[in-house]
């Protein structure tokens, strides 16, 4: 015997539970995807295959939902909206894995089965027939049909750069690919279109070592450097291979690694450079990186960097650091190494992490990028800002990707990357697989907490997969909130931002931390949304959550 439905995209399936029967939308824009999962549960376990019978079978994606161990999914301190309110370690349905010619179910388990539906189909109404049998046998045990349809209404692009940083000696590592070796890139692509494919939108951007100082840090250095005597040259080809290879998948904005250590701001990146005879350490993790030889270094390179990245016509574009997360005391330093780069870059966007104030007050950053819980300050004086979260932001009911949060949780930043009028978004971490404690290179399947030190999903959205990134669920819901972001600026276009942010706060959206915790209301209102866009609502100012 076997029993089968289709569950919401918004739903964590966990295999001794039966899923909720959440409201699922069955409308896509014009040139979005459409997603939704076939859970089944069997009395007997075995080997089954699954077949689709449509006209859009091209437009089909199946992955396999798999489960991944948390040791550490939460900080002690938290809220109570999440998964298991009292701490605990489990297993938890994240990774997709494309979906072979035949799946193991387990008697009396629930097996899920991860649908994208491509975009790129005409608007008109589909159907499609998920006909499951005996793999060994053939014998067919469940025959269902989902309908679903594409409207003609095609959102906006994403206004805003969208940032999750790589780590690319992870994927080196992962794969067994030199760094920037032709393999490399190979792969390297497949990361990026998958980023690209699911909202993020800005690429960061190696200059130098990405990590000031960690233990068993990689040279990543894309500029070839030489130094004679006490004159400089720069060649840029390998930084215009790398800058070719993410336009083509893809990416518009691009974000340069940090000129100086995460908070403190006292040591330089790993830098080498040819004097003729040679490379050598230029620069290195102990040198202080408020010395005068690195100062005139940083004065005679980023000019020139941005004379390339003018030539290729990508300037405006660019967004360049200084030092991550300075505080009170880091200041002054801060200041000093911020002077520099607003001298070396007069045109160049400068971001930062800061939750101070003061560092906005400095006229250095075009951009804090401010923590979600601290932006009331900012906001309040008409900063222009980009938000980030990390796993400071754990309670409060702040959106965050953590595993033991629901996937609304994680998808409701696009709503508030908008309601807030936030310019940017950043993520420290699209790959990190490192142990947070040793920093060498783990398989994130086993090890999801960094090591035990950061809650389960912090350091990462996808995992290493046969030369590509095997998607989280977590990464398709953030997409779905960059795309609730775009559908919130393209009813922008129909009604002025005015009357939007009239319709979410009459709905309960504010701030960072306000918003509805129920599936089917969220569900309700975007269907609401839609009617809007479609000229379908009786009234765009009525309360889509009421009964």
């Amino acid at each position: 015997m076997i029993i089968t439905k289709f569950v919401s995209p918004l739903e964590k399936v966990f295999r001794e539970n039966e899923p909720r029967d959440t409201l699922i939308d069955r409308v896509a824009y014009s040139n979005e995807s459409l997603c939704f999962q076939l859970c089944l549960t069997t009395t007997q376990t075995g080997r089954l295959y699954l077949k689709t019978e449509s006209e859009i079978n091209d437009h089909i994606e199946i992955c396999e939902l798999k489960y991944v161990p948390a040791l550490m999914a939460d900080y002690v301190e938290k809220d109570d909206y999440r998964i298991f309110t009292e701490r605990t370690s489990t297993y938890y349905p994240d990774l997709l894995e494309p979906l072979g010619s035949r799946f193991i179910v387990t008697e009396g388990y629930w097996t899920t089965l991860w649908v994208t539906i491509k975009p790129g189909l005409s608007p008109g109404n589909y159907s499609i027939r998920f006909i499951t049998g005996d793999y060994e046998y053939c014998d067919v045990l469940s025959d269902d049909i989902f309908d679903f349809s594409v409207c003609d209404i095609a959102l906006e692009r994403c206004d805003i750069p969208v940032s999750c940083w790589m780590y690319y000696d992870c994927i080196a590592a992962a794969h067994r690919a030199p760094l920037f070796s032709e393999k490399f890139y190979d792969i390297l692509d497949n990361y990026f279109i998958t980023a690209v494919e699911n909202g993020i939108n800005t690429v960061f951007v190696p200059l130098f070592a990405q990590r000031i100082p960690k233990k068993n840090s990689k040279n990543m250095q894309l500029i070839d450097i030489r130094k004679i005597g006490g004159r400089y040259s720069f060649d840029f080809s390998g930084l215009n291979r790398f800058i070719d290879h993410a336009m083509r998948c893809g990416f518009s904005n691009f974000e340069f690694t940090h000129i100086a250590s995460t908070k403190e701001g006292k040591f330089c990146p790993r830098i080498t450079a040819d004097d003729g005879q040679g490379k050598y350490l230029l620069f290195g993790e102990k040198d202080s990186a408020q010395s005068p030889e690195y100062h005139l270094f940083l004065k005679e390179f980023f000019p020139r960097l941005f004379d390339y990245l003018k030539e290729k016509q990508i300037s405006e574009n660019c967004y360049f650091h200084i030092f991550d997360e300075p505080g009170q005391r880091t200041a002054e330093a801060y200041e000093a190494l911020g002077s520099i780069m607003r001298e070396c870059l007069p045109q160049g966007k400068l971001i930062d992490a800061v939750n101070d104030f003061c560092f906005s007050e400095m006229n250095i950053l075009d951009y804090p990028v401010v923590g979600t819980n601290n932006v009331s300050p900012f906001i309040e004086s008409n900063k222009n800002i980009w938000v980030y979260y990390c796993c400071d932001q754990s309670g409060q009911y702040l959106s965050n990707r953590f595993f033991n949060f629901t996937l609304l949780r994680t998808r409701v930043i696009g709503l508030q990357l908008y309601l807030n009028d936030v310019k940017g978004f950043l993520h420290w971490a699209y790959n990190d697989w490192h142990d947070m404690n040793t920093y060498q290179v783990i398989e994130p399947r086993f090890v999801s907490d960094g090591g035990g030190v950061l809650p389960a999903g912090d350091t990462f959205l996808v995992y290493p997969g046969d030369k590509q990134a095997d998607v989280s669920i977590r990464l398709k819901a953030f997409a779905e909130g960059i795309k609730d972001y775009r559908t919130l600026k393209t009813l922008e276009n129909k009604m002025g931002r005015k009357s939007v942010l009239s319709i979410l706060r009459k709905y309960g959206f504010d701030g960072f931390c306000k918003y509805t915790h129920d599936e089917n209301t969220f569900v309700k209102f975007w269907i609401f949304v839609r009617e809007l866009l479609a000229d379908k609502a009786a009234d765009g100012l009525m309360y889509a959550g009421e009964n």
